[in-house]
């Protein structure tokens, strides 16, 4: 294994280890976590075309309900599941800066660029509680790095990844 394989996955352990820390620490939801999970129970209970009306009524994107509800199933808890969304993702996140960062400027730029966002105070809390940005910023971020490998290439899959990454962010928040 090489050394910036293993610093990657220090990095990758450091910022879970600090989101799912302040995870557990978490004293109250915010309120727009419990409307998603609230959509999620909705989505559960009355089924996907009422989950969708329940989402279009306030203008949210459904996508993170529906994620929760998914992985609701695994974890008999909703509530869990928005945390545990929130974390995974944001945690995968570092993953795509870290891609993105060394599609640019190369594999150290994109270690120090990863090791900054898995500490940035601001990317921890918000991908440590039942929000929308632990998702909608790995699919953005992946989508970024997807779109800036295709015009390095010039491979139009590359830039077709980055529209449906791009998509699901949208999706999402």
């Amino acid at each position: 294994m090489s050394r910036s394989l293993k610093a990657l996955l220090a990095v990758l352990a450091l910022g879970l280890a600090l989101r799912f820390a302040v995870a557990l620490n978490v004293a109250l939801i915010s309120g727009d976590g419990i409307t998603r999970i609230l959509l999620a129970r909705t989505f559960r209970d009355e089924g996907f075309e009422a989950g969708l009306k329940a989402c279009l009524v306030p203008g949210y994107h459904p996508f993170n309900p529906i994620l929760i509800r998914w992985l609701g199933e695994v974890t008999e808890d909703l509530e869990l599941a928005g945390f545990a969304l929130s974390v995974g993702f944001g945690t995968l996140g570092i993953l795509g800066v870290f891609l993105l960062a060394r599609e640019a400027w190369g594999v150290r730029e994109g270690l120090l660029a990863a090791l900054l966002w898995a500490l940035l105070p601001d990317a921890v809390h918000f991908t440590s509680d039942v929000l929308t940005e632990g998702q909608f910023l790995f699919f953005w971020i992946f989508g970024a790095w997807a779109g800036l490998a295709g015009l390095k290439r010039g491979c139009p899959r590359w830039m077709l990844l980055a529209g449906v990454l791009g998509g699901l962010a949208y999706e999402t928040r």
